[in-house]
């Protein structure tokens, strides 16, 4: 199966926003990157590395498998 990169991306912006209330710089504070990753990883042009996918889903509370997946 393909990797949607969009809806990793929408699923991570969901994370941040809905669940988290923050803005991209708190977010990317939170882990440890800059807020241009933040932004790139939400426009689904790259999908963050496991360590960093890991951290959100931590703060999500959520698994990596839902990030990816969705579920």
């Amino acid at each position: 199966m393909a990797v949607d990169r969009k809806k990793i991306g929408k699923r991570i912006k969901k994370i941040r926003v809905i669940d988290l209330d923050m803005n991209q710089d708190d977010f990317a504070g939170k882990l440890a990157i800059t807020q241009s990753t933040v932004s790139r990883y939400e426009k689904g042009e790259v999908i963050p590395p496991g360590d960093i996918l890991l951290k959100i889903a931590k703060l999500g509370k959520t698994t990596m498998e839902n990030i990816l997946e969705g579920g």
